[in-house]
């Protein structure tokens, strides 16, 4: 079974919302996200860039890639703002506790 270009997902704008919002929430933190961020955009992006060459099979392992870094990317982006929240509460609480 062949790859068609209509069924090659890219998963492009998911991984730059998600590192837009990840950078906007985590603020300095991001600096620990951005780089797995990056690498899905990069990833993303070669998935069309593969299918305009007409390589389908470059684009299905680019694609595979793109979506194994946008889920490794979650999970860091939730673990991030779990510890960011959990910073800032207990920031919070050694402030009031004169």
């Amino acid at each position: 079974m062949t790859p068609s270009k209509e069924n090659i997902p890219n998963y492009r704008m998911p991984a730059i919302l998600l590192t837009f919002l990840c950078c906007l929430v985590v603020e300095r933190w991001a600096v620990f996200y951005l780089p797995f961020g990056i690498v899905t955009i990069i990833y993303a992006t070669q998935v069309k860039t593969r299918l305009e060459l007409a390589d389908a099979l470059g684009a299905t392992t680019a694609s595979k890639k793109a979506k194994k870094w946008f889920l490794f990317s979650l999970i860091v982006a939730i673990i991030m703002m779990v510890l960011y929240g959990y910073y800032n509460i207990m920031a919070n609480n050694n402030d009031y506790s004169d």
